[in-house]
């Protein structure tokens, strides 16, 4: 695992580990489009990263936000990963964004990278408070945007997640409106996969229910402008992401 940012003007390639001009802002994008029953999950991003099917996840075509289907998760042991370790940095700018519908909405692992129990970031709803971000390393927890004041998912209908860090301000939104905020200015870099649905280590709180729409970038990509009265908002997508 590195830490740190170079402040060079260039980028990292993660296929290559050389520095090189800006890569693409998007990072992931996954549609969960399909033919029902399919467990080939393409990643849509100029990357085009492989993604691996743990378990059950399968395209459900008839629950859907758009497209042709949503990814269905089961619970245990069902999940997604990404292999590729170098392209989950913690930018100054960085947004997480998807859709989800729980089947019951309790305390569930949504996206992580993990390089160890130790080290990891992940972004997760707890049962009875809400949406919530956390960044460890070395055991340490750096960024933690703690227990909620809003945010929780009470029912089996769809809903928009947003995590939206720009410069050192730190917001999770739900459903277009402002419920959680943190200023903190520690960045990270890891070398881990990506897991979609759990955590990857330690206590798994696996997802259960749809999700659509997956988009990971390293930029501000709603134009959020996160502050402590929690009054800012977004505009949720009105369709599928374009390739």
């Amino acid at each position: 695992m590195s830490r740190g940012i170079v402040a060079t003007g260039l980028s990292l390639n993660p296929s290559t580990g050389s520095l090189g001009p800006p890569l693409p802002p998007t990072q992931l994008l996954l549609h969960f489009d399909g033919e029902e029953g399919s467990q080939v999950f393409p990643d849509s991003s100029s990357y085009g990263y492989t993604i691996s099917v743990v378990g059950a996840v399968d395209v459900d075509t008839a629950v859907k936000k758009w497209g042709t289907g949503s990814g269905y998760f089961s619970g245990n042991p069902d999940r997604l990963y990404c292999d590729e370790c170098l392209n989950w940095d913690i930018t100054l700018d960085w947004t997480v964004d998807f859709w989800a519908k729980h089947d019951l909405p309790v305390t569930e692992d949504y996206v992580c990278q993990l390089y160890d129990t130790s080290n990891r970031w992940k972004l997760y709803h707890l049962d009875g408070l809400g949406l919530r971000f956390n960044l460890m390393v070395g055991g340490e927890t750096l960024v933690d945007t703690g227990a909620p004041t809003g945010g929780e998912i009470e029912d089996t209908a769809w809903h928009h997640i947003a995590l939206c860090k720009v410069g050192d301000r730190w917001a999770i939104y739900l459903d277009g409106d402002q419920v959680v905020y943190l200023l903190d200015s520690d960045l990270d870099t890891f070398a881990g996969p990506l897991y979609i649905g759990h955590s990857g280590s330690g206590t798994k709180y696996y997802f259960t229910g749809h999700m659509e729409e997956l988009k990971i970038s390293r930029e501000n990509h709603f134009g959020a402008d996160p502050n402590v009265g929690l009054t800012n908002t977004i505009v949720v997508p009105t369709g599928a992401y374009e390739d």
